[in-house]
């Protein structure tokens, strides 16, 4: 055979590690071994055999076969090039299954108690390796080198459709009303669906009233401690509007950074209704980084300029600089720029740094020199004639404007006694 020294080279390598290896022809009358005797001698299953050809009859070449069981024992096989030969490793357990991570999972098998001791001598004689990552990069390039590029992997699982079907015990069920279930389902995808428009287009209030909903309707109740049942269904939230405001035109650094302050929070909360809470405020909060930060531009080139500029303002923001940084022409940016955005990249770039002074100058008492700094302009004078040009007045007077305007309000804030 073309591919025997390959062949064998990988046998040796598996059986090295003591992993059972097989290669047999099909159709094959003893197959009782390729379990190490779990379905016939154990178990009592009849015609192991038939069981075990009729799923090799579905083989195709140039595909690998993973499959785990319901005992979380993997087999791998593979018909090789050019034959009927079944190339068939296996069992082999990546977790050592003893003590209580026995009894855990022999209290999930549909076994009667009487099986108990004989499964668990079986745990015991099964090769064991620690690493499935090693184990399944074997397989994939020995499948390469057998079939090319074009090699596919089939990962299967034969209790899927036990855990599918299991899967539905999340759903509500009335005895009275038998389909109500389906009902609360479609009403809750809808609600969600109706959050992720309403985040995308920026609408608080209608957030806020979707989300308001959220207590009365119900939810399955995936795991026992109720808290952290309710803290999953917040961080799946933050999920589904995190994409949300990705799909508004937000760029991604402002939607990870409130993402990441929301799962820290989210860890804090110590009941289930400041996790409803906290699900308001994240979709309010989502609503409005849409606002201040949706950009209604089409190419990919210009947004990255944008989120350069609003996360970095002291940084060189010049044509050259940026357009050697994304790996364009300078004219061709400066060209894009001015179409999608409606002015000069020069002139965005001077009124954001004059607004976010003014709001520094209100705000704070940092001295102007440094406000300068902050808005990436070393030169203080330059810093004045340009805020001056812009905004109709100094810093200074800017600022004592503003004090003044601060204190005025101060004087008309009524407290009652």
């Amino acid at each position: 055979m073309k591919y025997e020294e390959l062949i064998d080279f990988t046998q040796k390598i598996l059986e090295a590690n003591y992993l059972p290896v097989y290669r047999f022809e099909l159709p094959c009358e003893d197959l009782d071994h390729l379990d190490q005797g779990l379905l016939r001698h154990i178990l009592g299953v009849k015609n192991t055999s038939r069981f075990f050809n009729d799923l090799f009859e579905k083989l195709k070449p140039g595909k690998i076969y993973f499959n785990t069981d319901l005992f979380q024992c993997t087999f791998v096989f593979l018909l090789l090039p050019g034959t009927k030969t079944v190339f068939y490793c296996g069992p082999v357990v990546f977790e050592k299954i003893q003590g209580n991570r026995f009894e855990e999972l022999f209290s999930s098998l549909p076994l009667k108690d009487t099986y108990h001791n004989s499964i668990q001598a079986y745990y015991q004689k099964l090769p064991f390796l620690g690493s499935y990552a090693m184990f399944e990069s074997l397989f994939l390039e020995f499948g390469k080198k057998l079939y090319g590029d074009s090699c596919e992997v089939v990962y299967s699982n034969t209790d899927f459709f036990d855990h599918w079907n299991n899967a539905y015990k999340n759903c509500l069920r009335d005895e009275e009303h038998p389909f109500s279930n389906i009902d609360v389902i479609e009403k809750r995808y809808e609600a969600e669906n109706m959050l992720i428009n309403a985040v995308t287009s920026g609408r608080e209030s209608q957030a806020l009233e979707i989300t308001s909903k959220f207590e009365s309707r119900l939810l399955p109740q995936r795991i026992s401690n109720n808290l952290r049942d309710m803290k999953n269904y917040t961080i799946t939230l933050n999920t589904l509007l995190r994409k949300a405001a990705e799909q508004a035109g937000v760029h991604p650094i402002h939607i990870d950074a409130y993402s990441n302050c929301n799962v820290t929070m989210l860890e804090s909360l110590t009941s289930a209704t400041q996790c409803l809470r906290a699900q308001q405020t994240i979709a309010l909060g989502y609503c409005r980084i849409v606002k201040e930060h949706q950009h209604k531009i089409h190419s990919s080139i210009i947004r990255k300029v944008v989120a350069y500029l609003e996360t970095d303002l002291s940084a060189d923001l010049t044509l050259n600089t940026l357009a050697q940084h994304l790996g364009v022409n300078a004219s061709y940016l400066s060209t894009l720029f001015t179409k999608e955005m409606g002015t000069s990249l020069t002139d965005y770039v001077n009124h954001y740094r004059i607004d976010h002074a003014k709001t520094l100058l209100a705000n704070t008492d940092v001295p102007i020199k440094d406000i300068a700094l902050r808005c990436g302009i070393g030169d203080v004078h330059y810093f004045t004639r340009l805020f001056k040009r812009i905004s109709g007045m100094t810093p200074k007077a800017w600022r004592e404007s503003a004090s003044g305007l601060h204190r005025e309000g101060k004087k008309k804030l009524y407290i009652p006694k």
